[in-house]
């Protein structure tokens, strides 16, 4: 009864198995084994009961390897059961589907954090999916809700490998504690960012060593993401003396809007935002910071987004409309677009006409490496509108993809699971956008000021509708920087917001 039951559904079901990670030829020979008890019964009718006893014993044998792929254990969220709900969600939902490894089964790996590194589109060699992951729920929601624990500043580092504080929250321990955009990072706790970076280059190189005892690394030179963990830094303020910083992590609450202020290009008035990140919180920040700017009816924006690697789409389009909604009310912002499986959750985000929305004629965004997603979604969204549109700075990271989580017990599975389009439906930019004017992420003035190098660069564009002289002349000598790579090497959470 079982084999003729189910034929016809392991047949039908040959797709999905492979998926999951079964040997290719196994549901074939589960198929074929009826027809072979056909033609014994038809030949050998006189030793049916030996055959059928043989047959018997085969039938079990080849179920058993059937199904030593397929999840046969309790929903009790052991990484086991963790890997194969990330796995059935990836076969279904992720964009690139139809690239996924099937080989990969949920026993491949021990945990599901490598198990989403090694599901990963890849090209050959070349790495396409650098964003999808996994953390930990609460990390996950509390980031979106805009806190998190830890010290609360980001880092970078010049051509010369020497590391500077980029930016602080305010009232965070790094904030209160006297850490300011611009400082010399000399130590982290006991060791130096170089050696920081040759513990880490020899942790990668051994890490498969019987003998392995790590080396600290930025992956733990920070500790544990837990209340009271101690930290010093030692800092240096310009050409001053250096100095010990002592902190303990704590929670951050992050402050989406670093500055707003009104500034001058010539005689024209500019609004200047800078953004940090699209989390819940923002779309207040952001009717606060624009509030002054619809008083003044101000056309000229300056949207400072060097250090926002993105998150949620909503906030974007909240963005896109305070800056332009006025005029655009109701017209297509940016289109989501799923995999065959999932075409029909293909979705419009629209502009809107808010409270604060301007009409903004001429705007320009400051990018660094550390520009992403939900940011790129901004400028690619307002291109096809808004002709007078300059990008200063450096080229972006190159993310015209999003995710849709989904919790799996205590983990939130991030997967890359659309691709974002603009109204004129273009969204290929993996290889980031360039500078219409190149410009340095200068360190040594903070946001807003109009000396800063990149502010500078985007009001001399705004007021003479080209570049510096300087800026075109040095602009093939200005390295591409890895986005935040320090930070890109510390463990869990810190990597997707950029801060410590």
């Amino acid at each position: 009864m079982y084999l003729n039951r189910g034929l016809q559904p392991l047949v039908a079901m040959k797709y999905r198995y492979n998926k999951s990670g079964h040997p290719q030829g196994m549901p074939l020979l589960l198929a074929i084994l009826p027809t072979f008890v056909t033609i014994q019964l038809n030949a050998m009718k006189e030793v049916l009961m030996k055959k059928s006893l043989i047959l018997f014993s085969l039938l079990i044998a080849l179920l058993s390897v059937a199904c030593q792929n397929e999840y046969a254990g309790a929903t009790d969220c052991s990484d086991y059961d963790k890997n194969n709900q990330i796995l059935k969600f990836m076969h279904s939902w992720y964009y690139w589907e139809d690239k996924l490894d099937d080989s990969i089964t949920y026993t491949t790996y021990d945990n599901p954090y490598d198990l989403m590194k090694a599901l990963r589109y890849k090209e050959g060699e070349n790495q396409i999916d650098h964003f999808s992951y996994v953390t930990k729920k609460q990390t996950h929601d509390d980031y979106y809700s805009g806190k998190y624990y830890g010290l609360g500043y980001g880092q970078k580092y010049d051509t010369e490998k020497i590391y500077y504080v980029s930016m602080v929250y305010p009232d965070s321990p790094a904030g209160l504690a006297g850490l300011k955009r611009g400082m010399e990072i000399i130590k982290v706790n006991d060791s130096t960012p170089a050696e920081l970076n040759e513990n880490k280059a020899w942790n990668d190189a051994h890490k498969d060593d019987d003998d392995f005892k790590k080396k600290v690394d930025w992956t733990t030179v920070y500790g544990d993401n837990e209340e009271g963990v101690e930290v010093t830094l030692t800092v240096r303020e310009g050409e001053g003396e250096p100095k010990e910083l002592a902190m303990q992590k704590s929670e951050v609450h992050i402050k989406s809007v670093l500055a707003s202020k009104i500034i001058k290009a010539g005689n024209k008035k500019v609004g200047y935002v800078a953004f940090k990140a699209f989390i819940s919180p923002s779309p207040g920040e952001l009717d606060e910071a624009f509030a002054p700017f619809y008083e003044e009816e101000l056309e000229w924006l300056i949207i400072d987004m060097r250090y926002n690697g993105g998150g949620l789409l909503s906030v974007a389009e909240h963005l896109a409309s305070l800056i332009a909604g006025r005029e655009l009310s109701s017209k297509d912002f940016i289109k989501l677009e799923y995999n065959m499986m999932h075409s029909d959750k293909n979705s419009y985000y629209t502009f809107s006409s808010l409270k604060h929305s301007l009409s903004a004629t001429k705007i320009a965004f400051i990018t660094t490496r550390g520009t992403a997603s939900a940011s790129e979604s901004v400028i690619s969204g307002l291109k096809p509108y808004v002709q007078d549109l300059a990008i200063i700075g450096g080229t972006t990271y190159g993310k015209p993809v999003g995710m849709n989580p989904t919790e799996v017990c205590d983990l939130m599975v991030v997967p890359i699971t659309f691709k974002v389009v603009n109204a004129d439906r273009w969204g290929d930019y993996y290889h980031g956008m360039e500078p219409d004017c190149a410009a340095a992420d200068d360190f040594t003035h903070d946001f807003g000021d109009p000396l800063e190098a990149s502010i500078a660069e985007a009001l001399h564009w705004l007021e003479h509708d080209k570049c510096s002289p300087a800026t075109m002349e040095t602009r093939s000598q200005i390295p591409v920087q890895a986005i935040d790579e320090p930070n890109s090497e510390l463990p869990g959470f810190y990597k997707i917001m950029g801060t410590i």
